[in-house]
C-alpha cells in the first residue's frame, strides 16, 4: 500500500500544474500568446477607458461629453433658435436626440453638423419645453 501511494505522489508531482497566477509588468509592452490577460489599474487618476485601436494595439481614450438641456431654461437655448454651439463639440463625432428621437443629418426634419467648429443646425427651429441630448465622442471611440 505504502508503495503503491509513494508511485501515485511520484506520478503527481511530475506532471505539469498549469494555475492562474498575477505577474507584475514592468516593460512598456507585453505579449500573451496563449492566455487571457486582466488588467487592473493602479492609477486611478487616469480617466478614460481602454480601447484597441486596431493591430493589437490599446491604450487609453478620454470618454466623450454629454450635454443636454431643455429649450428654454436658463443658459439653454430659447425657443426659435437653430443653432448651437459648444467647445466640447469640436473635432468630434457627434449624435443628437431631439426630445428622444436620433437625428440624422436632413435639412429639412433633422441637423446639420460643423464638428470642425463645434456648431449644431437644426431643422425646425428649436421648440419650448424640447428635451435635447448631444453626445460627443472623440473619432476613434466611434467603432467601439
Amino acid at each position: 500500500m505504502i508503495r503503491y501511494s509513494m508511485g501515485l505522489f511520484l506520478l503527481v508531482s511530475l506532471q505539469q500544474v498549469n494555475a492562474q497566477s498575477k505577474m507584475l509588468v514592468k516593460n512598456d509592452s507585453v505579449k500573451i500568446t496563449t492566455q487571457s490577460m486582466v488588467i487592473r489599474n493602479n492609477t486611478r487618476n487616469i480617466k478614460g477607458y481602454l480601447l484597441n485601436t486596431g493591430d493589437g494595439v490599446t491604450g487609453f481614450s478620454q470618454p466623450g461629453k454629454a450635454i443636454q438641456f431643455s429649450v428654454g431654461m436658463q443658459g439653454s437655448p430659447v425657443a426659435g433658435d437653430t443653432a448651437y454651439s459648444h467647445p466640447a463639440l469640436r473635432k468630434k463625432s457627434i449624435k443628437v436626440w431631439r426630445s428622444g428621437l436620433l437625428q440624422k443629418k436632413d435639412l429639412q426634419r433633422g441637423v446639420n453638423i460643423d464638428s470642425i467648429a463645434g456648431t449644431i443646425i437644426f431643422y425646425p427651429a428649436l421648440i419650448q419645453a424640447e428635451k435635447i441630448y448631444i453626445e460627443a465622442l472623440d473619432k476613434m471611440a466611434i467603432a467601439l
